[in-house]
């Protein structure tokens, strides 16, 4: 088992959420691989967002902060709900930097202080999501807060167009099931 980590804390990454927009993530923390997991790391989503590619020197690493993002969800036909707040911290693993780029270090504990557990929850209490590999394409959840400021008439079509589509899809799923239900009890009753 090698001892040395793909990343270090402090690591600053720049990310590629969505094509199009750049963004910004922090090593915070760093776990070993162990004979269960691979290596694991607490990396925390920043506000930033470039419409390009970036160097470390425009960004000012003193100001930089985690994310605090807070998510729609789907109650029902057409009724959403806001979830409460979560900080945008994620676990990762990662076994190599292959396809990521490291622009420079920062000290993590300047960007987040709190204790960070490897309790796996949903990022209100103090645990954080399970995210699975590190990847370029993280902080889609940066591009959302940076388009409602930016471009907020744009995304609230394409945000209400992609809603009217799901549920157009969710209704015809659901009548598809409820007349496969129908079939499956006429064919029951009928002895078939």
């Amino acid at each position: 088992m090698s001892s040395v980590l793909a990343y270090a804390p402090g690591d600053i990454i720049q990310t590629e959420p969505m094509p199009g927009y750049w963004g910004c993530a922090v090593v915070l923390a760093a776990s070993p691989r162990t004979t269960q997991f691979h290596p694991r790391f607490h990396i925390g989503i920043t506000p930033i967002i470039f419409r390009r590619a970036y160097e470390l020197a425009e960004i000012d690493t003193t100001h930089l902060t985690v994310l605090r993002f807070t998510r729609r969800i789907r109650i029902t036909a057409f009724e959403y709900a806001t979830m409460p707040e979560e900080i945008c911290i994620g676990i990762y693993t990662a076994r190599s930097r292959k396809g990521i780029c490291v622009l420079g270090k920062m000290d993590p504990a300047a960007l987040y202080s709190a204790p960070l557990s490897l309790i796996v929850g949903d990022g209100t209490g103090g645990d954080f999501p399970l995210c699975g590999p590190l990847r370029s394409n993280i902080g889609g959840e940066a591009v959302t807060v940076w388009r409602r400021a930016h471009d907020a008439d744009a995304f609230e079509k394409e945000c209400a167009a992609a809603s009217e589509q799901f549920e157009a899809f969710e209704s015809e799923r659901l009548s598809k099931q409820r007349l496969a239900e129908q079939l499956r009890k006429r064919t029951q009753r009928s002895g078939g």
